[in-house]
């Protein structure tokens, strides 16, 4: 992805390679995919181009991720998923339940998965969330982020 910009004129933001990889066959949203490095993460964001430009990034760092657009749709995902996801990188504004609800409803269900709020919010702290990466921010601190908890002992 990059930016252009004529003198004055309006930013224009070309996204070739995400409409590249929009012509391959995908996967339906909250579909699982099953990996074999134990790096599964559950993408969970009401933005679909938001989670669109996330599943682009970060399965070049070589996570294997399941993309849900709706916290009901993941809190069945995480019910019924084996092997299970190892983290979950949840928006904290959404409809029908928030980032943190959906934390709280999912460690109940997998008391080991670890949780990141991908928020533009600032929230007190929550014993629910094991890391916060600000929204906007380079999509290497949530990558990094990740990491951090896949590879805790």
């Amino acid at each position: 992805m990059f930016l252009t910009s004529d003198s004055g004129g309006p930013v224009m933001i070309k996204l070739a390679e995400a409409l590249e990889a929009s012509a391959q066959p995908r996967r339906p949203w909250g579909a699982p995919e099953f990996a074999t490095d134990g790096r599964r993460v559950l993408l969970v964001d009401d933005d679909p181009v938001l989670l669109a430009l996330l599943e682009l990034g970060l399965e070049r760092d070589g996570f294997e991720l399941t993309l849900a657009d709706d916290p009901m749709v993941a809190l069945e995902l995480i019910e019924r998923s084996s092997p299970r996801f190892g983290v979950l990188v949840t928006d904290s504004t959404m409809p029908r339940m928030s980032g943190l609800e959906l934390a709280r409803s999912a460690r109940k269900l997998d008391p080991s998965i670890g949780i990141i709020l991908h928020s533009g919010a600032d929230h007190e702290a929550d014993p629910n969330i094991d890391v916060r990466v600000q929204k906007g921010a380079d999509l290497s601190h949530l990558s990094r982020a990740l990491t951090l908890l896949f590879d805790q002992p």
